[in-house]
């Protein structure tokens, strides 16, 4: 069996493009010789946009769209395209992330700063939403008649 590396035939890219995933994956494994898994994660990849470049992380690679995502502060997102682009499973992408965000401060304290900043605007949307229900709920009382 080939590497996960082969390029993705013409006729299996028209394929994708079509929408017609499972033709690209037969053509893809007709032509290069590569397995049914390995053909999906390359649809896959294509799909995702695929890297078209890695990053060391000192211990593996990491695609350049999933260091683009985490510096938006994209985690889960960063997972999947690393997930993808790589074919790892869910444990090892996460560790592969982690391990680029640990060997790179600068980033994380981006995406930390990032993620920061959209909790604290999630928790202010819900402070606004409990102080409109409480202002509801002090009307209806105040407007309610005794019997």
């Amino acid at each position: 069996m080939k590497s996960n590396n082969a390029s993705i035939p013409d006729a299996a890219i028209a394929a994708i493009k079509s929408g017609h995933t499972v033709e690209a994956i037969k053509l893809i494994r007709e032509q290069t010789g590569l397995g049914l898994k390995e053909a999906k994660d390359l649809v896959d990849s294509y799909l995702a946009g695929g890297p078209d470049k890695v990053v060391s992380t000192g211990n593996g690679e990491l695609p350049l769209q999933a260091v683009n995502l985490l510096e938006a502060g994209k985690l889960i997102e960063a997972i999947k395209v690393t997930r993808v682009s790589l074919g790892l499973g869910l444990r090892d992408a996460k560790e592969r992330v982690e391990q680029y965000l640990d060997a790179h401060p600068a980033t994380k304290a981006r995406f930390k700063s990032i993620t920061d900043t959209e909790r604290n605007k999630v928790l202010a949307v819900l402070v606004v939403i409990f102080a409109v229900f409480a202002a509801i709920y002090a009307t209806l009382k105040w407007l309610q008649v005794p019997s």
